[in-house]
């Protein structure tokens, strides 16, 4: 009787060790939702901000016409595709600060820091500074589905 209660016990543990290992080879790994929405067909410019001023008016600001003709694909693999009139720009990216800030560019080693105001199925919002000789440039820009 003894014996028969132990075997039952080490029946019992083996099935549970069995039924709760997990390989993590065969569960693929889950994307958050942000992923999906940023990755979840192209996003076309609709409102660019240079230090507060909005230039998406192509009649009134000319040089803003082959920004807003831009078109991105972002991929799940962290590649994206950025092609505009002027040509095609491949790269990477990824988020950070608890997906609170994208960072991409054409070169891995000098990604540019995007803060995320908005990203949901719809829309894309992000604000950054790019930095030259004659001062900074605050940049907004609005993306949406075409």
């Amino acid at each position: 009787m003894k014996n028969a209660k132990l075997l039952t016990l080490l029946l019992l543990a083996l099935i549970f060790n069995l039924s709760s290992c997990n390989n993590d080879e065969d569960e693929p790994t889950p994307i958050s939702a942000k992923t999906e929405f940023l990755t979840t067909g192209e996003w076309k410019i609709s409102k660019l901000d240079f230090n507060g001023v909005d230039v998406s008016d192509e009649n009134k600001y000319p040089d803003v016409a082959d920004v807003k003709s831009t078109r991105i694909d972002f991929n799940k693999d962290g590649t994206y595709t950025q092609t505009r009139t002027s040509g095609t720009e491949t790269g990477t990216w990824k988020f950070t600060d608890n997906e609170t800030h994208l960072l991409f560019g054409p070169n891995p080693a000098e990604l540019h820091d995007w803060e995320l105001v908005e990203l949901n199925d719809s829309s894309f919002i992000g604000n950054t500074t790019f930095t030259y000789e004659d001062g900074p440039l605050d940049v907004r820009v609005e993306l949406v589905h075409p």
